[in-house]
């Protein structure tokens, strides 16, 4: 972990990732636009009961930039969000949370991979087993685990906005193109949010 210009600022030279914390340009916060806000506020409602932060709107930008690597492609290790944090599989983690993308997406490009489904599957085993599956622990390594199969790497374009469930698996992925990809998620630092602490002050945004 580094400081750049004030930032914090973390690199994976393996993967290609750097990533900067608790970003408060207008512009990128700009990202959040009313359309943004509207289908959140929509998404919500479907698991209100879960985790969420009582700030309405993001005080700063987690953005994660992956670079081109001199590599075979290939994912990363799938997860769920908050797989390591103590939280139950009910009533969830967070409500919902999204990822948003600065540029359009190419074939292994650095983009997200998900596994279509995956958050239905962990629900429904939840649900009929609830002494073995209670904390969202208990889904940890899903893809060696739950026989997932392999994941659909998404191409996003530019402007995008991915919603995602908290029990869908995803991971990122190495950028074998010749360009950057550029994505960002919400921070804030109210005390409420320290069970979703990131880096020093900063927390996760589940709104």
């Amino acid at each position: 972990m580094i400081r750049l210009h004030g930032l914090l600022c973390q690199t994976n030279a393996r993967q290609g990732v750097i990533e900067h914390f608790g970003v408060q340009d207008p512009a990128l916060l700009a990202c959040c636009t009313p359309a943004f806000y509207e289908v959140q506020s929509q998404l919500v409602r479907e698991n209100a009961g879960a985790f969420h932060c009582q700030k309405p709107q993001p005080e700063a930008v987690w953005a994660r930039s992956v670079f081109p690597v001199s590599r075979g492609w290939d994912y990363l290790s799938g997860h769920v969000d908050g797989g390591h944090r103590p939280f139950n599989v009910f009533p969830g983690s967070f409500r919902v949370s999204s990822l948003t993308y600065l540029d359009s997406g190419v074939a292994q490009g650095g983009g997200t991979a998900v596994w279509p489904g995956s958050h239905r599957k962990f629900s429904e085993m939840a649900v009929q087993d609830p002494d073995r599956f209670r904390m969202l622990s208990d889904f940890a390594k899903p893809q060696q685990r739950f026989g997932l199969g392999e994941p659909i790497e998404l191409r996003p374009a530019r402007g995008d906005v991915m919603f995602f469930h908290y029990l869908l698996v995803h991971c990122g992925s190495l950028n074998t193109s010749n360009k950057p990809r550029f994505a960002l998620r919400w921070m804030c630092t109210c005390d409420a949010c320290r069970i979703w602490e990131k880096h020093g002050k900063w927390n996760i945004w589940m709104p």
